[in-house]
């Protein structure tokens, strides 16, 4: 028969032929819920042949088995996990990316309702810059339109309150009409010859645009009318634009904001923003604890097995961490079982890794926080820090 050890490769300090039980077990099963053979060892996968896992699971951290596939599918079904890259997260340092924080910008969308594809086109527009082009600068187009964003309430004259609601809180605004000029509000010819005028005598980048495409047979000859007189009432305020189908002023819309995002300064936030994060990284600590269902125990009552019971440290910051080094240290007599890390890491921009840390408990425990100490350069600067962690169990 093959011979068996722990699969926490990472914590568990056996040598890959090492036959003992986990330094850590107890009476049943190991730290982490891994059951225990008649011979004493843990029942996991043994030495033989190597499987490289996933680097995106874990990178650089091997799982050893000796028998064939049924073997592991049966281990996989065990721990609740449809592949065996599932036994690294009892125990590998991890890694992952953190978002990214943005700059957001409020588009106002503001049309006539004779504009149905013209909304759509420039919303996905942005909504593609956003994902193409947004996290290289920093920035996101957020698309604000009355059909998907108003809130409906009463207490005022509903231009008013769209106003409030999408005029005052927006950083730019983009307008354009087909062949309708809308209804008139009582305060201006239309809600959104209201919504220019209102956002241009706020100081804020307006830009209009007409179409150019063929009129529609039923157009509304006083609408058009209507629409010319305003035309005409802007030419001596500004440049104007021209399109000549939705995807044509979709395209002139993104350069429109492009050019906002220099000239008034967003993007020039957006890198300072990524420049000025305090010490260049930012380290956060925590302690995270999960658990699952295994089923019914002898006596009737709901089983459950540890899952993640891991000490977390998170980049949020724009710069590395190089040669990471960390103590944890008891507050109140709190009891807990963690190996001490004893290598320098790196730890990047938007990453984080994780040790397991498992909390104490029972008589004689007083606390369930712990001080994180760490030390770590940034280029030629040397960094510390102190953080406390609270313990879930």
């Amino acid at each position: 028969s093959a011979a068996f050890r722990c699969p926490d490769l990472a914590r568990s300090g056996h040598g890959s032929r090492d036959r003992r039980p986990c330094r850590e077990g107890r009476a049943g099963q190991c730290s982490v819920g891994h059951p225990w053979t008649e011979a004493g060892e843990v029942a996991a996968l043994s030495w033989n042949s190597r499987v490289n896992l996933s680097p995106s699971i874990c990178a650089g951290t091997e799982v050893y088995r000796s028998f064939g596939q049924e073997d592991l599918r049966r281990y996989a079904r065990d721990h609740r996990s449809a592949r065996v890259p599932a036994v690294v997260e009892l125990g590998c340092n991890e890694r992952k990316h953190m978002p990214q924080q943005l700059v957001g910008v409020l588009v106002l969308i503001a049309s006539p309702g004779d504009t149905v594809d013209e909304r759509i086109a420039v919303s996905e527009a942005l909504a593609d810059w956003n994902v193409i082009r947004g996290r290289r600068q920093g920035s996101a187009l957020l698309g604000w339109r009355f059909e998907r964003h108003a809130v409906a309430r009463l207490g005022g004259r509903a231009q008013e309150i769209i106003n409030e609601q999408a005029v005052n809180q927006s950083d730019v605004v983009i307008a354009f009409f087909d062949s309708r000029l809308g209804t008139n509000t009582g305060v201006d010819v239309s809600g959104t010859a209201e919504e220019i005028n209102k956002a241009a005598d706020a100081g804020k980048p307006v830009h209009v645009y007409f179409s150019q495409e063929d009129l529609p047979r039923d157009v509304d000859t006083d609408q058009l009318a209507a629409l010319k007189a305003f035309q005409d009432g802007l030419r001596d305020r500004g440049l104007l634009g021209y399109y000549t189908s939705p995807a044509d002023l979709a395209d002139q819309v993104v350069r429109a904001l492009e050019h906002d995002l220099e000239t008034e300064g967003w993007a020039e936030e957006a890198a300072s923003n990524a420049r000025s994060k305090p010490g260049g990284a930012e380290l956060r600590w925590e302690h995270q604890h999960a658990r699952e269902a295994k089923g019914m125990d002898s006596k009737g009552k709901m089983a459950y097995r540890t899952t993640r019971n891991h000490l977390v440290v998170s980049n949020e910051g724009r710069a590395a961490a190089e040669r990471l080094t960390f103590t944890v240290e008891p507050i109140n007599d709190t009891l807990f079982n963690f190996d001490a890390v004893e290598e320098p890491i790196d730890l990047n921009p938007r990453s984080q890794m994780s040790w397991r840390l498992i909390a104490g408990g029972g008589w004689g425990n007083t606390g369930n926080n712990v001080l994180v100490k760490a030390q770590w350069h940034e280029g030629d600067q040397v960094k510390a820090g102190e953080w406390t962690v609270t313990l879930d169990s």
